[in-house]
Formats: C-alpha cells, sequence, structure tokens
C-alpha cells in the first residue's frame, strides 16, 4: 500500500527538479510572448508550421506600419522577475508543495546589424541572476535553485528578427559547467523558443487595433498549439502599447524526452494554458521597455515508474514582470 505513494514522490521529486532549474528561463518563454526577443537554436520553420499573423480589425485613424528600428550598436538593458507557483495532484491526493522563490534575470542585448530588407541581427547576455526569496516565508529550496542557476549568468546567444518581430534564427551558447537539466531543457525548448515571438500586422494599424498570432510549438516532446490575440492600446512617434492574451492547448500524446529516468514513461492527456498580459515598446529596440504577464497552466498526463501507471495533474501560475533596471 506504501508503495505506489513513495514512486509518486520520487516522480514528484523529480518533475519539481526539472521545473525549479528551468523556472527562469519559463518565465522568459513566456515573456518573450510579448516581446521580438530571440530564439534558441537554428531553425527553419516549414510550412505547417510557421507563424500566421491575421488582422482582425485595423483600428482607428491615423493608422500607421509598425516596423520595429534600431540602429547597429543600440544596447539595451533590461531586468525580468518570475514568480513561479505550482501544484501537483497524484492519484487524486496532493503531492507535497514546496514555495518556490522569484528570480530576477538581468540580461544586456546589443544590435549588431540591420539589413536593408530590416532583418535585425543581436546578441544577448544574461548579466545575472538571482533568486529573490521572501525574507518572512523563506523556501527550502532557495539554496538550490542559486546553485543550480549560476552557471546560466555570462551566458550568450545572437539571433535575427525581422523588422515585424518574427524570429528567424538564433543560438545560444550552454556553459560547459551547466547542470544536465539544464542543458537538456535548453535543447527541448528550442524550437518553442523559435517559435515565440510576438510579430505585428503587416497592415497599417491604429489604436484599438486587433491581430491574432497562431503557431504550433514543440516543447520538450510536447507538441501543441498556440494562439495569441493582442490589440494596440497606445501608438506614439516612438513607440506603442499592447495588450495580450494568450491560449495553448494539447491532445493526447506520448511525452518523449531525454531527461526523463529510462525506467519513467510519461503520457500527456491533456494540456490547457491561458494567459494575459500588457507590454510597451520603444520602436528602436530589440526587447519591451516593460511588460507583465500572468499564466495558467493545467497539465493532465499518466506517469509509469517500473509498470506502475499513476495519473498525475499539474497545476502552474506563472507572473513575469519585465522593466529597465533601477539606477
Amino acid at each position: 500500500m506504501c508503495q505506489p505513494f513513495v514512486v509518486s514522490c520520487r516522480g514528484f521529486a523529480f518533475l519539481v527538479t526539472r521545473v525549479v532549474a528551468l523556472s527562469c528561463l519559463a518565465g522568459t518563454l513566456i515573456c518573450s510572448s510579448t516581446s521580438n526577443l530571440w530564439a534558441q537554436a537554428e531553425v527553419t520553420a516549414e510550412k505547417d508550421d510557421a507563424v500566421v499573423v491575421e488582422l482582425i480589425d485595423a483600428g482607428s485613424a491615423p493608422r500607421r506600419e509598425l516596423r520595429f528600428s534600431p540602429k547597429p550598436g543600440d544596447e539595451q538593458t533590461a531586468v525580468m522577475t518570475m514568480d513561479m507557483q505550482m501544484k501537483m495532484t497524484i492519484q487524486g491526493q496532493q503531492a507535497p508543495q514546496q514555495k518556490l522563490p522569484a528570480q530576477r534575470i538581468t540580461m544586456k542585448v546589443v544590435v549588431d546589424d540591420v539589413k536593408p530588407n530590416g532583418n535585425i541581427s543581436f546578441h544577448f547576455v544574461y548579466t545575472d541572476i538571482k533568486v529573490v526569496d521572501d525574507p518572512n516565508n523563506p523556501s527550502p529550496a532557495a539554496a538550490q535553485i542559486q546553485q543550480m542557476v549560476a552557471p546560466m549568468i555570462g551566458m550568450t546567444g545572437k539571433g535575427i528578427s525581422s523588422n515585424r518581430g518574427i524570429t528567424l534564427s538564433g543560438s545560444v551558447d550552454v556553459p560547459p559547467n551547466a547542470p544536465a537539466p539544464i542543458k537538456q531543457q535548453l535543447d527541448g525548448m528550442k524550437d518553442a523558443i523559435n517559435r515565440l515571438s510576438s510579430p505585428v500586422p503587416e497592415e497599417a494599424i491604429g489604436v484599438g487595433a486587433r491581430w491574432s498570432v497562431s503557431q504550433r510549438i514543440d516543447a520538450n516532446g510536447m507538441k501543441m498549439e498556440q494562439k495569441s490575440i493582442h490589440e494596440l492600446t497606445e501608438l506614439g512617434d516612438d513607440g506603442f502599447a499592447m495588450t495580450i492574451t494568450i491560449s495553448q492547448t494539447a491532445g493526447p500524446q506520448q511525452v518523449k524526452n531525454d531527461a526523463l529516468p529510462p525506467n519513467v514513461k510519461l503520457s500527456l492527456t491533456s494540456l490547457k494554458t491561458s494567459g494575459k498580459g500588457s507590454s510597451r515598446f520603444v520602436i528602436g529596440s530589440v526587447l519591451p521597455l516593460r511588460a507583465s504577464v500572468s499564466a495558467e497552466s493545467e497539465v493532465d498526463m499518466l506517469m509509469e515508474i517500473g509498470g506502475n501507471q499513476q495519473r498525475m495533474t499539474t497545476e502552474t501560475t506563472i507572473k513575469t514582470s519585465f522593466e529597465p533596471p533601477a539606477n
């Protein structure tokens, strides 16, 4: 009678370790849903996997085409703070819940080149990553998380995006001393982050304009559909602001991930994610000036360990903010 509970706790501990190690990356992934930032590997999108942008409403006059226009040598530093919490239920019983501290990531982006067609080449570096623990309710996982993400400090990468914010290609240099879970999950998230950009329509738009962005994502062995609705709330001479709502869905499928132990098999039953946020852009930058996003996800899976199959439901909440560094 006790054995299934012990096995479940082991599986829970394994998954928590992966989630904790990647919480800063998950925040980056969600935050990139409101930016035109980067990709993690060189990928050529097949026709049926391409990002589809459809204008719903052009908004009110005056209208104009939105195009990002940074100059070579432009630099931007931003701070992303991400708070992620997770609840897991195994066989109808809630597993022990551990509070996860927030992480604060500082990154610097430099524009390398801007082609005549508007394509923007840039490189970036994570200059600092800190765990932000609550002194009134400290997390026992804080020290472990800080140790696991520390090798990411100094990690660099590069990318190319169009002047409409569509990610074209990119790469990241994973430090050789990075923990194995981070290396494995970075590899698994390559395609996902390549697809997670926030393009603007080709047409001229004004305040109140609405457009949809649809794309297929392959993240850590799971294939899912994502759709976002964007609305232009402000339009100025040097920038604009918008709101966004995000939804992700995935149907039953086998999850194939090299990070799983050999005796663990995962089958996805369903995945539903919903989120919303807002962002403010300056036309001459690569990152958003400010952004905030909150998302909730529910994943229902079957976990098989050593021939024992158990149902596992995970509810995750992620809140992310993006802003300039404090003076």
